[in-house]
Parts: structure tokens; sequence; C-alpha cells
């Protein structure tokens, strides 16, 4: 069976969720894959550079559609309107931006990333976090592999929105180069929550 994309893509979020609820039912049929492409390319008529995925919830009839901002803070208000404008689904749950998650380990591109082998230090400046991540080998991070894997980690973390609105400046390290005084990964929400100090 060969599946083809409409030519026209949709204007607002409106007609991008009238578009959705048209092809509700092959949505369950098909891959996963096909819907996020087929819905990024619809969303891309008015916003562009945004991101779609899709969980599926253990001994759960329905999925969670995620519409992220992909880690684009301008993309924040769009985001917010397309969900705002989404109809109640039996079928989905329809969230803004990924979500965090409470996981020992992380798959991402494929690749499996332990979070209590992942190290970061941290340092407030001006009510912003920056953030050292230490995780993965030297050649990786040579070829900056580590990039989209190490936003996304944190995005599981925490969740994408603080990402976005709580994080200044993110730079990701080779493990061997973590110092003595580096915690865990899994920290980072707790921190957030304290703030800063003072």
């Amino acid at each position: 069976m060969e599946i083809r994309m409409a030519n026209r893509r949709c204007i607002s979020p409106e007609e991008f969720w009238k578009w959705f609820e048209g092809r509700r039912g092959l949505s369950r049929v098909l891959p996963a894959i096909w819907t996020m492409k087929s819905c990024m390319r619809q969303l891309d008529g008015f916003a562009d550079k945004l991101a779609v995925e899709i969980q599926v919830v253990p001994g759960e009839k329905h999925r969670i559609l995620i519409i992220s901002a992909d880690g684009i803070g301008e993309n924040i208000p769009v985001v917010e309107q397309i969900v705002a404008a989404a109809p109640r689904m039996v079928e989905w749950q329809v969230v803004a931006f990924r979500p965090a998650i409470d996981a020992d380990q992380l798959q991402i591109f494929g690749q499996n990333f332990q979070t209590d082998s992942m190290r970061m230090v941290t340092q407030w400046v001006d009510g912003k976090l920056d953030v050292w991540l230490f995780f993965g080998d030297e050649e990786r991070h040579r070829k900056e592999e580590m990039i989209a894997p190490g936003f996304l980690a944190l995005d599981h973390l925490v969740g994408e929105y603080l990402v976005m609105t709580k994080l200044e400046h993110v730079e990701f390290l080779p493990a061997v180069r973590a110092p003595a005084n580096a915690g865990p990964i899994w920290a980072l929400p707790a921190i957030l929550d304290a703030g800063p100090p003072g």
C-alpha cells in the first residue's frame, strides 16, 4: 500500500486539527513515524521548525501526541496556541513540549544512556542556570554527534519547557573530562526547583 501526503498544507491551528481529526483512524494503523512526519509537514504551513512525537502508554488505549518547540524558545507561543486549539479526542492526549520522564536509562537516536553515568556541573547566573554535561566518548564529541542527544536527555529529565526557559548556557563534554565535583544529572530537577541561592 502506498501512502501519499497531500501537497496542500494547513494554515492555522484550527485547520490542522480539522485535518488531524479526519485521519485519526488512519493514524492508529499506520506506523508512528508516518503520523509524525505527516503532522510536521502540515504544521510547516504556518509554524516552521516544530517537532511532533508520539508516545505509547502501556496498558492504555490512548496515545500521547507531543507538539514540541524542538528546543527553540521563540516557538513557545505557537506551540501553546496549537495545543490550546486541540479538540478532545478519546484516542489521543495532546501535550505541549516534551515532558519529563522518570527513567534510569534513556534511549536516544538508538543509543542507550545510563543516567547514573551522566555527570554535570551547574552554576546560577542572573537567575538562569548554566550546565556542563559530561557523557559519551571523545570521538563522538569531536564529530559533534552528542549535541542533539544531550539536549534530548535534558528534555527528558526536566521537560523541554524548563530547558528552554531556565537554562542559559549548556555545554556537552566527554565523560572522561568530568571534574571531581561533578554531580549526577538526575539531581538537575531538584536544583531547578530550589532556584538560585540567596
